[in-house]
This record gives C-alpha cells, sequence and structure tokens, in this order.
C-alpha cells in the first residue's frame, strides 16, 4: 500500500497571505455587573445591553475606569490582563434609575422583561447574545453579585439554557477545604458543583 494512502478527508494549511482574525468563540465572557457611565461619553453609554468589548481601548471607552464600589472596569482590566480575551458585557447601572451604586440590586443583576420596552434586562440580556454576535458568552461571571444565592440560581438557570460555565466567588478567607466541604445545596457556603468556584484572596 502507497506510504501516501490517506482514509478521510485531508487538510493542508497554508500560511502565506492575508488572513482574516478569528474569534475562539468558547472563550468569549459574559460579565453582568456595574460601570461608572457618568465618566463615559454620551455616546459610548450602554445599560442593559449586551457590548462586545475586544481590548482593552475598548473596555475604557465604553466602561470607564476602576471606580469602588464599580465591578464591571476592575472585572475587564483582570481578563485582559491575562492577554488576548473577548468579552460581552452588561452594565445594569443606570444613573436615571440609581441615586448611587449602592441601590443595585440583585434584581436588577438577574434582569428580566422590560415591561415598557419588551427587551431583555440584566443576566437575561445574554440570551439575545446569537442574534448579535451569532454566538453566546461561554463563561458567564457576575463579581461580587455572584455571593448572593439569587444570583447563582439565576446564573446556574442561564449557564443551562445557553450552555455556559457561571464562575462564582468564594467569600473571602475560604480556602479550598472550606469550598469543598461546603459545596453542594446542604453545604454551608451553598455552592452547586456546576460552579467554578474562584477564591477570594484574603
Amino acid at each position: 500500500m502507497p506510504a501516501s494512502f490517506l482514509h478521510g478527508v485531508e487538510t493542508i494549511e497554508v500560511t502565506t497571505g492575508a488572513r482574516t482574525i478569528s474569534t475562539v468563540k468558547t472563550a468569549v465572557v459574559g460579565i453582568v455587573g456595574t460601570a461608572p457611565i457618568e465618566d463615559v461619553q454620551e455616546e459610548y453609554k450602554t445599560i442593559n445591553a449586551p457590548t462586545l468589548i475586544l481590548n482593552e481601548v475598548e473596555a475604557v471607552k465604553y466602561f470607564g475606569n476602576h471606580k469602588a464600589g464599580y465591578t464591571i472596569p476592575q472585572a475587564l482590566k483582570a481578563i485582559f490582563d491575562q492577554g488576548a480575551g473577548i468579552a460581552i458585557v452588561i452594565n445594569v447601572y443606570d444613573p436615571d434609575k440609581h441615586e448611587s451604586v449602592e441601590d443595585v440590586a440583585v434584581s436588577d443583576i438577574n434582569g428580566g422583561i422590560d415591561a415598557e420596552t419588551g427587551k431583555r434586562t440584566g443576566m437575561k440580556a445574554f440570551e439575545d447574545c446569537y442574534s448579535l454576535f451569532g454566538y453566546y458568552p461561554k463563561t458567564i461571571i457576575a463579581p461580587v453579585y455572584c455571593e448572593d444565592a439569587a444570583v447563582m440560581t439565576e446564573m446556574n438557570t442561564l449557564c443551562n439554557k445557553i450552555r455556559a460555565m457561571g464562575i462564582v466567588d468564594a467569600p473571602v478567607g475560604a480556602t479550598v477545604q472550606d469550598v469543598i466541604s461546603g459545596r453542594g445545596p446542604e453545604g454551608t457556603i451553598n455552592f452547586n458543583t456546576c460552579y467554578i468556584i474562584r477564591l477570594s484572596a484574603t
């Protein structure tokens, strides 16, 4: 039998010439949280709208720089500090509705259907991503807010629906052993084992 005989399809990659940049859709992070959009130019302000962010410049342009109490800028910085990444971001902080970022409630993060506009809000707006971008985020995070049981429950529902993985924060100071013994519905931390758990720094 000739040495060149192949079963099935043969793929030959040509590395010369211009090539398009491809998106690794399984590496897209979905972030829901709060951003200081009062510091952002009017044309770039977004509230309850999934926004595709490809680099640090866009992160600052749409969601501002890190400020105490806001969760999105710090999360985006952490993502881009690890190298190239893609994020779909939903800011729920609305200066017309909230007097301060502390007024943002779990219901704002979880979202729902706006009775006036009929649009999805909060975390529910990730369900619109396929029609907007052609794919869903595959990792969902809600920094700080994910420690609330209601947010974890909503995150679990969303992840099952769009086939994503949720990452939740462990309580500050929790050890690996604390997390292992506290997982599951009967555990002291109430971590469902379908989550990836991120330990916070002490």
